[in-house]
């Protein structure tokens, strides 16, 4: 079965939406954008203009214009002007309606941020439990970098059996063994 340009066109949409975090916020933004479109009559708007109102950047969106997903102005002499038709937006918009219509999730959730995942495995800890920052890092599921970053903020705490060689652990264990070095190397008299 042949499919005509404008299946091919909603199928390559359909593909794009599945993949694409960006595109999925613009739904929610679709009474913004519409709002602004009856406002302010253009007859062509600027990428960066567009851009904005859909809450991505100008790259992003000329990427999109190639992959054929929205149209670009063209002149009659058959030159491409940098913008976007009133008319483009809308059909772009109406097609990620349809989209959202036929059973794809268009809304996007963003996933448990990297500093919570962190603090939710310190809670995690067992009593006496101090783990080296690549061992955190597998457990909680985040990158030994961020680990460290977080470490270097503050935000963890550690106990630093030597100086450039942290364990991650609790807050009560961190006291408990900074005591115990305390009391061995005379400190605290």
């Amino acid at each position: 079965m042949k499919r005509n340009f404008s299946d091919e066109r909603r199928w390559k949409l359909l593909q794009f939406l599945a993949r694409s975090a960006a595109a999925k916020g613009i739904p929610g933004k679709h009474c913004e954008i519409e709002g602004t479109l009856d406002g302010n009559r253009r007859r062509v708007w600027p990428l960066a203009t567009v851009a904005r109102l859909f809450g991505i950047s100008p790259s992003l969106l000329r990427k999109w214009a190639k992959l054929g997903l929205v149209s670009l102005f063209k002149r009659p002499s058959g030159h491409y002007r940098p913008g976007l038709t009133e008319r483009a937006v809308r059909r772009f918009l109406k097609e990620l309606a349809e989209a959202a219509e036929s059973g794809i999730q268009l809304r996007y959730r963003r996933p448990c941020p990297a500093w919570k995942r962190c603090r939710e495995a310190v809670r995690g800890l067992k009593p006496g439990e101090a783990l080296a920052p690549a061992e955190f890092a597998a457990r909680a599921g985040v990158s030994v970098t961020t680990v460290r970053r977080l470490l270097a903020m503050h935000e963890l705490n550690a106990w630093h059996p030597t100086p450039h060689r942290p364990k991650v652990c609790d807050w009560m264990e961190k006291n408990r063994r900074n005591s115990l070095t305390r009391k061995k190397s005379g400190k605290g008299r």
